[in-house]
């Protein structure tokens, strides 16, 4: 309330009332000074859905020394790493790991990746395939910050892989690589030979001739 009805009356919080026999309505009235600014402060919060790690690998055809990621997601940043199948299937040596966590066997690890979506990542293998297989590509995090692949060297405790949420299974997935053969074409002649027939008058004689390959030379025995 403010104005002239309340002219003189100090500032602050009062009840006042009406009463009418034994009903009563009561409220309370703050009296604030005409000069006096209201200020709302207003606690806006905005938040945002933090990115969830992924990993999509689709079914290709290599020549064993590369593996194509199409997309991963690394919320904090850090690798995708190519596995031995294995690792994920309960291969391996037993006792240094559970069922679901990749074993060491690692063929490959991709460049450190900033924060966020990267799509088509080309993981160079250390360890190339010699036959078509199925792979498994998995999401690692990079908490140390060094940039640097550090999960084999400290025998696993670093570097580990993202989790799925809700679970203790890491961020992977599956595909199956075929490994082109490369067709080698071995050269196992050195020299051509062919027999050549000569006449001379009534008599008939065979010669050998002998080129090679390499310097062109001619030889006739």
């Amino acid at each position: 309330m403010s104005g002239n009805s309340i002219r003189g009356f100090p500032t602050g919080t009062f009840s006042h009332g009406i009463f009418i026999g034994d009903v009563a309505a009561t409220a309370d009235v703050t009296i604030v000074s005409e000069d006096a600014t209201t200020t709302v402060d207003e606690d806006v919060q905005t938040t945002t859905q933090p990115a969830v790690a992924a990993v999509t690998i689709e079914n290709q055809t290599s020549n064993g020394t590369t593996v194509v990621v199409q997309s991963v997601t690394l919320p904090e940043g850090g690798f995708v790493v190519v596995h031995d199948v294995r690792g994920m299937m309960g291969g391996g040596r037993a006792g240094e790991r559970g069922r679901d966590q990749p074993r060491h066997d690692v063929y490959g690890v991709s460049e450190f990746l900033e924060p966020g979506t990267h799509e088509n990542v080309t993981v160079e293998l250390d360890d190339p395939l010699n036959d078509s297989q199925r792979v498994v590509a998995v999401a690692h995090r990079d908490p140390n910050g060094n940039q640097s692949f550090d999960f084999l060297r400290s025998n696993r405790t670093a570097d580990r892989p993202y989790m799925q949420q809700g679970s203790n299974r890491p961020v992977h997935d599956f595909a199956f690589v075929t490994v082109e053969q490369t067709n080698q074409t071995e050269t196992t002649t050195a020299e051509e030979t062919s027999l050549t027939s000569i006449e001379s008058g009534s008599q008939t004689a065979d010669i050998q001739v002998r080129i090679d390959l390499q310097t062109g030379e001619v030889k006739v025995a």
